[in-house]
């Protein structure tokens, strides 16, 4: 797994996409267990916290990012440095994962999934970001250095499929006004969410 970080001050120009993905997942969260899948320095953990979760796991294999969280998480954050491929959470133990631009920093996408499903419990909902590669890939390949591979909307959803029954796959223009909307297979200014 490759890791890249995104700088979280308000400066930084992925601010508000990134956020704006936490933004649509706290409509999930209220009163539920959740996972926040490599959490980097703990932002949107942070922010799932706010929003109502009765408990907010912020996982990540880098300890300066857990110790960043720990040092200024919130009132329900209990952070877990793990491989989020071998989570050492029971099976059906949440309600919630949130995985955002993880998927393409890592080399087996299925082992993943997989234990993403294995720790939801059975009406849980997972909300899992990648970068669209239809829109991304101008030549043919990642432009960013750490991504091993990205994914058109019908790639990602080929994946989620052998794990999931029901998907959705939804896309977040990339601009200062980021929204979230449903897409299809086409080559859209959406990245997948």
């Amino acid at each position: 797994m490759t890791v890249e970080r995104v700088d979280p001050r308000p400066s930084s120009p992925w601010w508000g996409e990134h956020r704006s993905r936490y933004r649509f997942a706290a409509a999930y969260v209220h009163g539920k267990r959740v996972v926040d899948a490599a959490c980097g320095t703990g932002y949107g953990s942070m922010m799932l916290d706010a929003a109502g979760a009765t408990a907010v796991i912020a996982v990540d294999n880098d300890p300066t990012a857990i110790a960043t969280i720990r040092d200024r998480g919130g009132s329900s954050i209990v952070t877990l440095k793990a491989d989020v491929r071998r989570l050492p959470l029971e099976a059906g133990s949440v309600d919630v994962v949130t995985s955002f631009e993880t998927l393409e920093h890592i080399a087996d996408p299925e082992l993943f999934v997989s234990e993403i499903r294995r720790i939801l419990s059975p009406d849980g909902v997972a909300l899992i970001s990648t970068p669209n590669r239809l829109h991304t890939e101008a030549l043919g390949r990642p432009a960013n250095q750490y991504h091993l591979q990205e994914y058109a909307p019908s790639e990602l959803r080929a994946i989620l499929s052998q794990t999931f029954g029901r998907l959705e796959v939804l896309g977040q223009r990339v601009h200062p006004g980021t929204a979230l909307t449903r897409i299809g297979n086409h080559r859209s200014p959406f990245r997948t969410i």
